[in-house]
């Protein structure tokens, strides 16, 4: 009872500061036209409440409210260089090193510390190094005054998991940029391209980078973005003013000596490296080897890229069972490429009576393009092919059943190991307006990707 009197006090206390801080003041005759009741009664009402454990929620499949977080279903988030624990032989928790890229990781630091920080957009061929470069940034914060600065990392379809109907996907974006404002992040969004082009359908024509331009114009989220030389102009047509917010940094490819140093920094930091200098010996002529093969032969993709992908899977599979040695870059490389071990092998000879005969048991009746055929051939062998061209090109001329397509099969069998390696397009597939678009893809093509591209 005592309570109750004391709450029915205070009660009326609030209510006569209310009435009384309005403006303009309550007066007796307006109360007396709002009254609605004539007494009040306090009473008590017993609820039961049943609160479940964190265990029962996880059971349940269900995620507290401080667990929902939408940035880390929308993105990774990049670990720095910790240090392992010398007591327990732990490897560091890191990202790994990048190397070669002094000049573009200042660059890019610069950009993206000090107070009036800028979103950057690097620029270079695919393979050059740009995410590995972002890597190294997230992995060497510290050096450059970043240690508070988290680093996230997405892509446009990872922004689009989930449900895209109208305005669902911008609800989870929106709600991720918050986060990443809040907590003062770099968002690694990958390749520009693919922005602009993931969120549109036929009604709507916002793209996710349309919409994350806002918040970067604001600065309210800083972002690293990628994207090759040749999709700058397409970028400057499609969304000016996102590229024009966007501080460049180029990305040039590496030079050779430089993807050769590269190499030899990724076997380094690989475990099970050869202790004695007999093997440390064999294992850098294996490299030579590999940057050689890869020169000359993957002339298609920006070093360092392809090299150093196939120098980790070739290290999965080499240690710690055996070393890395020549034999092994060559099988590997004849396994990933389908090139005969005889043109990559120098110490396997390439009998040219015996491919010749090969030939001539496919391709009856036609002796000079066999010899054509065959100084190719040779020409791979000795390495006197031109650098960072095709292998070949050929014209076979001649009537309808003469063997053209069969020679064509052929020298597809003897360099890939499979006469299906050959792609074949019919010109005459191909007369109609459309038929570039068709070839290597575009906004008018029915697959994102043209049919010879792919």
């Amino acid at each position: 009872a005592p309570r109750a009197s004391l709450l029915a006090d205070r009660i009326r206390e609030h209510v006569e500061l209310v009435l009384g801080s309005r403006t303009p003041p309550v007066t007796l005759a307006t109360l007396a036209r709002i009254a609605r009741t004539r007494s009040i009664e306090l009473d008590t009402l017993e609820v039961a409440v049943q609160r479940r454990t964190a265990r029962q929620i996880a059971e349940a499949g269900e995620e507290s409210p401080s667990e929902r977080s939408m940035l880390a279903k929308l993105a990774d988030e990049l670990p720095p260089f910790l240090m392992g624990d010398p007591a327990t032989a732990s490897p560091p928790a890191a990202t790994p090193c990048a190397f070669e890229m002094a000049a573009e990781l200042q660059s890019l630091a610069e950009a993206l510390s000090g107070p009036r920080r800028q979103s950057v957009v690097l620029v270079g061929p695919a393979g050059g190094g740009k995410t590995a470069l972002v890597r190294e940034l997230a992995r060497s914060r510290r050096d450059f005054g970043l240690v508070q600065t988290p680093f996230w990392s997405t892509s446009g379809a990872r922004l689009m998991l989930g449900p895209v109907g109208f305005g669902m996907w911008q609800d989870r974006c929106q709600q991720m940029c918050r986060e990443v404002a809040q907590g003062n992040a770099i968002l690694h969004v990958g390749n520009l391209s693919e922005l602009l082009e993931v969120g549109k359908t036929s009604r709507r024509e916002q793209s996710a980078g349309a919409f994350l331009r806002p918040w970067i114009a604001r600065g309210e989220v800083t972002v690293i973005a990628e994207c090759t030389p040749e999709q700058v102009s397409v970028i400057a047509r499609l969304e000016p003013h996102l590229l024009g917010i966007l501080r460049q940094v180029n990305m040039p490819e590496r030079s050779g000596p430089q993807t050769r140093a590269i190499l030899g920094g990724v076997l380094q930091g690989a475990p099970g490296a050869p202790p004695t200098a007999e093997a440390r010996g064999a294992t850098e002529r294996a490299l030579d080897r590999l940057h050689q093969l890869h020169q000359r032969y993957a002339t298609y993709s920006a070093h360092p890229g392809r090299a150093v992908r196939f120098l980790k899977n070739l290290l999965a599979d080499a240690f710690p069972e055996k070393a890395l040695t020549e034999a092994c870059v060559v099988a590997g490389f004849s396994r990933e490429t389908g090139l005969p071990a005889v043109l990559l092998d120098d110490r396997l000879p390439l009998d040219l009576d015996v491919t010749a005969q090969w030939f001539t048991e496919r391709v009856i009746g036609q002796p000079e393009a066999v010899a054509r055929v065959l100084d190719l051939l040779a020409l791979i062998k000795a390495r006197l092919a031109r650098p960072r061209k095709p292998l070949g090109s050929f014209l076979f001329i001649g009537p309808t059943g003469t063997g053209k397509t069969e020679m064509a099969k052929a020298l597809a069998a003897f360099l890939f190991g499979d006469a299906g390696r050959l792609v074949r397009f019919d010109l005459n597939e191909f007369a109609d307006p459309v038929a570039v678009q068709r070839l290597i893809g575009g906004p008018g093509a029915h697959d994102a990707e043209g049919l010879l591209t792919a």
